[in-house]
């Protein structure tokens, strides 16, 4: 019953949700190579890493959203979910295959942190909140049991500082 008070709103389709999320990570991957851009004008060297572990890092991450869209797919084809958890695995919550993409992601952000704070025209919040949000994320995915509040907090601190870092002047010298 729909009006009942502990009753769960349906979910969308497993293709809705993988589409939605490699939407955005392709977003979140612009950003960081928009951030590693600033880096680089600063620190060359640095700038370029961040800019190729953040390419590694969305693409892992990426991995978990095509499986949701493939395995939606292959399940409205007759293919058991059964059958899909034994080839995939869990891939798309903790499978082990995702940590080397998560760990260059979370190298990425603090990466950028560290790299942003030296950078002269770049708000200090900017750097403080990438590097909150860096921290919080992979906090929130622990293995037995997802921290949701550290999940919003991750997603504020990366609004926050991706959006401030956005609106910087960009003709300003380091």
């Amino acid at each position: 019953m729909p009006n009942e008070p502990n009753a769960k709103a349906p979910r969308p389709p497993a293709w809705v949700e993988g589409s939605i999320l490699l939407l955005v990570v392709a977003f979140f991957a612009a950003g960081l190579l928009y951030a590693a851009g600033v880096v680089t004008k600063r620190d060359r060297r640095l700038g370029i890493v961040l800019g190729f572990t953040a390419m590694i890092g969305a693409v892992g991450l990426a991995g978990p959203s095509v499986v949701r869209i493939v395995g939606s797919g292959l399940v409205e084809m007759g293919v058991p979910s059964e059958t899909l958890v034994e080839m995939f695995g869990d891939v798309a919550h903790h499978g082990g295959v995702i940590i080397p993409f998560l760990l260059m992601s979370i190298i990425t952000l603090i990466g950028l942190a560290i790299g942003l704070w030296r950078a002269s025209n770049v708000p200090k919040a900017v750097p403080v909140f990438i590097a909150l949000g860096g921290i919080s994320f992979p906090t929130s995915q622990a293995p037995f049991e997802k921290i949701e509040p550290l999940y919003v907090v991750a997603v504020l601190c990366w609004l926050a500082g991706f959006g401030l870092l956005a609106r910087r002047p960009s003709s300003t010298p380091n």
